[in-house]
Order: structure tokens, then C-alpha cells, then sequence
């Protein structure tokens, strides 16, 4: 893998992260049952894992998706979505770590995984430990980071919230990761794609979304 096409990969997709995050966890809660539906568990599942998933099925390089992950969080931290917003940033970069620890196994190759099964499999594993990393990872950081204590009591309180949430994100990821790993339409051999073609294109995808976000958000 060229280098400089995994730089313009960990961009291209980190940006697209990152906008999504923004974009969706903005989207006004309203009334009734959508007020209660876990926007955080369906942003770390099925776009966090579904795209990290997909970037390793086609890049195949480990490491990539922390960058993705670092990319996104700069996007949201300067999204004006929330109270702290640093803290959910550094929560989608705790996503992107937590996903490639998991993926350090050598058994968990997932451009040689194809049966459906184990990919739910480790799609619902990978969904639920991001997730309650990243919601944990939160907690801790936010009354730090608003300048307060840290409470031992109110974070105990909050844990079977974050764990019960991350039911969901463990099904929106068992569904996104064999997704991402095994409809073929979505994927392609980078290297084979000319230079002329990868590049400014990535380059306008990028611009698109950095554009969208500074009028959207800024």
C-alpha cells in the first residue's frame, strides 16, 4: 500500500466520520419514542465500526483507523453539538483505539473472514466495547474537563446506563461490520486505481465535507 494513498484514505473517511458525527448527533431529539433513541450507540456501531470495518477490508493496513479516528474528533471538537465537546472527541478517538487493539488478534483478519456468522460475531463484541469505552471514557473526562471533581459515586451511577446503550451499538455493529466486509460493491483495489483519479477525487470528496461542516456548523 502506497503510503501517501493511506494518508488520503485516513482523511477522506475521517473526515466523512466526523461529519456524520456532527451531523447526526445534532439532529434535534423531538418527542416521543425518538427522544430516547440512542444516537451515541448508532454513531459508534454503525458508522464508527461500519466505517473502520470497511477502511481495513480495503486498505488493509492497521493503524489507519486511530488516524480516521483523530481526524473525526478534530470535526467534532469544533462542532458546537453538546456541553463538552472535547470529551466526545476524545471519545471517538478512544473508538478508533479500542477497534484496533481488537483487531491486533492475527485470527481476526478480516479481509479472510466471509462467513456472515463470526463477523456478527465480532461486529456485536467490537460495537459494545467501543461504545462503553468511549461513554466511560466520557464520564471520567467530563467533570475534569468542566473544571469540577471527579465524583466516584456519579460515575458508578451512570454504568448501567453506558452499558445498557451499549446493547445497541453492539447490534448496529453486528450489522454494519458484515456489511462493510462483504458486499463487494464496496470495495476496491486502491492501488489499482490511477493517480489522476484517486487523488482529486479524494481531494473533492474532502473539500465537500470540510465545506459542509464550516457552513453547517461555523
Amino acid at each position: 500500500m502506497n503510503r501517501y494513498r493511506m494518508l488520503m484514505g485516513i482523511v477522506v473517511f475521517g473526515t466523512i466520520w466526523g461529519l456524520l458525527e456532527c451531523l447526526i448527533g445534532g439532529v434535534p431529539k423531538g418527542t416521543g419514542a425518538m427522544a430516547h433513541f440512542p444516537t451515541g450507540a448508532f454513531l459508534a456501531g454503525f458508522v464508527g465500526v461500519g466505517l473502520m470495518a470497511g477502511t481495513r477490508r480495503i486498505y488493509g493496513v492497521p493503524g489507519m483507523q486511530v488516524g480516521m479516528a483523530l481526524v473525526a474528533s478534530v470535526l467534532r471538537y469544533f462542532a458546537p453539538i453538546g456541553t463538552v465537546v472535547i470529551c466526545s472527541a476524545l471519545a471517538i478517538a478512544a473508538e478508533g483505539i479500542v477497534f484496533e487493539i481488537i483487531l491486533l488478534a492475527p485470527s481476526l483478519n478480516l479481509a479472510k473472514m466471509r462467513k456472515p456468522v463470526p463477523l456478527m460475531s465480532l461486529g456485536v463484541i467490537i460495537g459494545y466495547s467501543v461504545y462503553v469505552t468511549g461513554y466511560l471514557f466520557t464520564q471520567i473526562t467530563t467533570p475534569i474537563a468542566s473544571g469540577e471533581a471527579f465524583v466516584m459515586a456519579d460515575f458508578i451511577s451512570v454504568l448501567p446506563l453506558g452499558l445498557g446503550r451499549g446493547f445497541f451499538a453492539a447490534v448496529a455493529a453486528g450489522v454494519a461490520l458484515p456489511i462493510a466486509v462483504r458486499v463487494k460493491n464496496l470495495h476496491f483495489d486502491v492501488d489499482r486505481i490511477a493517480r489522476e483519479h484517486y487523488y482529486p477525487t479524494s481531494t473533492i470528496v474532502t473539500a465537500f465535507c470540510w465545506a459542509a461542516f464550516v457552513l453547517i456548523f461555523l
